[in-house]
């Protein structure tokens, strides 16, 4: 499958739009769907990790409905030990990049977000003004700071 960065590089502006936009031209249903495929694979992460097994308190998480059954709505303060401290043997994966908000984290002067290198290839390193499946990038390259 080719990047983002390739697909720009090649002009291949139809691609760009069906891998990174083209739930735009979906329906709900569609949409639904995508979105509880992507909790799902959330939810297997979460399964097999520290931060899950304490956030899904010691159930096992199959479906969606198990999810809504057993885990109730969390905030920062939730994951804030693990995320501050950079517990990373307790996230589902390593992360390749640390991101700090630029506001409270509840009772904390500042939120930290671990990145992976899965979320991070999946980012859209450029910004786009997108009218009629027609868009201009405004940058190549991501840029993280750490």
């Amino acid at each position: 499958m080719k990047t983002l960065r390739d697909m720009l590089r090649d002009d291949d502006y139809e691609g760009v739009w069906k891998a990174y936009l083209g739930f735009l031209d979906l329906t709900i249903e569609e949409f639904m769907e995508i979105q509880k495929r992507l909790l799902m694979e959330q939810i297997t992460l979460l399964n097999n990790c520290e931060l899950g097994k304490r956030l899904f308190r010691g159930h096992e998480i199959k479906s969606i409905e198990e999810f809504r059954k057993f885990v109730p709505l969390t905030t920062y303060e939730d994951y804030a030990e693990t995320l501050l401290n950079k517990k990373t043997e307790e996230l589902p994966s390593e992360p390749l990049h640390w991101v700090q908000t630029t506001w409270k984290g509840g009772t904390n002067p500042i939120k930290l977000a671990p990145y992976s290198k899965t979320m991070c290839d999946a980012a859209l390193p450029v910004s786009w003004s997108c009218e009629n499946q027609h868009f201009v990038s405004s940058c190549e390259h991501n840029s993280f700071s750490h």
